[in-house]
């Protein structure tokens, strides 16, 4: 478990239920992982998965903000996590954001985690608000 997350210079591990999928936190840029963003350099934290059958890696976050708090599903389909951005520079007033992502790695439901275009984030601050009772 956490000793797999620890090797990529990682924190925050969270395995799913099924035994299958780990997310985790890095501040490096695995070059042998996947993105699902354009990579970008930086110290920033990034959201990782990681297949534990086949060992495929995955940077799920992108890497222009900070990622904290990473989620799992029981399945590992989805994955949630926190961002934050830094403020602008140059602007009056500094301005920064923060919000929640939701990750579905399955879009389809057929299996087959992480393949492109099988793959929804969704931006929590944009969805509509609670429903008036």
């Amino acid at each position: 478990g956490a000793g797999r997350a620890d090797a990529a210079g990682g924190r925050s591990p969270q395995v799913s239920a099924d035994g299958g999928h780990l997310v985790f936190l890095s501040r490096s840029d695995l070059p042998a992982a996947t993105p699902l963003h354009p990579r970008a350099g930086g110290d920033r934290w990034r959201v990782y998965g990681r297949d534990l059958a086949t060992g495929a890696v995955t940077l799920l976050s992108d890497p222009r903000t900070d990622a904290s708090d990473p989620r799992i599903s029981a399945d590992g389909r989805v994955v949630t996590y926190r961002y934050s951005t830094p403020p602008s520079k140059g602007r009056a007033p500094a301005r920064s954001a923060a919000g929640t992502i939701v990750v579905d790695r399955g879009v389809s439901g057929k299996g087959g985690f992480d393949r492109p275009g099988n793959v929804r984030a969704t931006d929590l601050a944009g969805a509509p608000g609670p429903v008036p009772a």
